[in-house]
């Protein structure tokens, strides 16, 4: 089973002078992103496993799979404690004919 993150359904999204506003209607709260924050925040409109946000940075990004490993990490753990972003868990079957 893999974890999938997604975008919290109560959250909006304003980009202003290079910086993005996530904005949780239900908390009342405003989170302020940079660039590569907000890029990886536009990843998050479909759920994406770690593995997959962290390729899709490193295409983006000069950065190495560890360091990417490392960033994305901690910053899925920051918007899971402001509660912008929620976790499934999808298990990949295989059908067998």
């Amino acid at each position: 089973m893999e974890k999938r993150y997604h975008r919290h359904a109560d959250t909006e999204i304003w980009e202003t002078e290079g910086d993005f506003l996530i904005v949780h209607t239900l908390h009342q709260s405003i989170t302020k992103l940079n660039e590569v924050g907000g890029y990886i925040w536009s990843l998050l409109d479909a759920p994406k496993t770690l593995e997959e946000l962290v390729m899709e940075l490193t295409k983006e990004y000069e950065i190495t799979m560890d360091q990417g490993l490392n960033d994305v990490n901690v910053f899925l753990h920051d918007l899971s404690q402001y509660g912008l972003i929620t976790t499934c868990t999808e298990s990949l079957e295989v059908a067998n004919n």
